[in-house]
């Protein structure tokens, strides 16, 4: 696994530290979960890509993970080896075209050097929500409104999430990520730019590659929501859940927000 921030990295690396055998690259002055630390690990700086490859190979490993938060870097500020320098170049090429191009990009790379890349999907255990809470059938209008809207913006590489309130559009997720964007939502709530509480709704675009850039939610997530007025949230099956499940559904019934699972497009 290389492992950047957040708590996903953790996470998998317990469920699979159960099946198999196990090696972590964590990115020097990225990954931020000192519980990594007690995985077999080699600690390295971004673009020391060859070193990276070098250690894969050393160590035989036939499959990878790439997991965590990381903002694009400053290039400048990194000293590549031949091989990141390499990367950096394919990375920069694609970067024009969107976050998907430049992930792809990536694994690409890597499976170039026969190294498969493999989705945390299949190797994280199934979570089901179980909030107390369901939609209203108007809610479920909103709903099935916001899967429209993403299934439309797919192919345009904007983002994951929208924000609906009564059968209207109030956020659509850009650059800023899920949480930035329900609390800009908050903002509008407060002036009055619409009435009503807003139901998030959630997906993996079409042209997303979900072993690079796996959709994810945890209770940050349901705190802003909370915070920002919303009412509920809607997911794909495929978004994971970055924190403990039974933390997570006790969180939702606290606030009274609901979470609907989106298993097809006709809710």
């Amino acid at each position: 696994m290389i492992c950047c921030g957040g708590l996903m990295p953790f996470r998998l690396a317990s469920s699979i530290a159960k099946e198999g055998d196990l090696r972590l690259i964590l990115i020097e002055n990225i990954f931020d979960d000192k519980r990594l630390l007690d995985f077999e690990h080699k600690i390295m700086p971004i673009g020391k890509v060859g070193k990276a490859l070098g250690y894969l190979k050393e160590e035989k490993v036939e499959g990878l993970f790439i997991i965590g938060n990381m903002n694009m870097p400053d290039f400048k500020a990194i000293k590549p080896d031949m091989q990141g320098a390499f990367l950096i170049g394919k990375i920069l090429a694609s970067r024009s075209k969107g976050d998907d191009s430049v992930l792809r990009a990536v694994g690409n790379f890597f499976e170039t050097n026969g190294i498969k890349v493999l989705s945390p999907l299949d190797f994280l255990p199934k979570t089901e929500i179980v909030s107390k809470k369901s939609p209203s059938n108007e809610q479920n209008e909103d709903i099935l409104f916001g899967v429209k809207v993403l299934d439309e913006m797919s192919h345009l590489d904007i983002g994951q999430s929208v924000a609906i309130c009564c059968n209207r559009v109030i956020g659509i997720e850009a650059i800023e990520g899920t949480d930035e964007m329900i609390k800009r939502c908050k903002i509008y709530n407060d002036n009055g730019r619409f009435s009503g509480m807003p139901i998030l709704v959630k997906m993996s675009k079409k042209t997303q590659d979900i072993r690079l850039d796996t959709p994810t939610i945890g209770l940050k997530t349901i705190e802003n929501l909370h915070e920002s007025g919303f009412i509920g949230i809607a997911i794909s099956e495929n978004v994971i859940i970055s924190d403990p499940i039974d933390e997570v559904n006790k969180k939702l019934d606290e606030y009274g927000i609901f979470c609907h699972i989106i298993k097809d497009v006709s809710i």
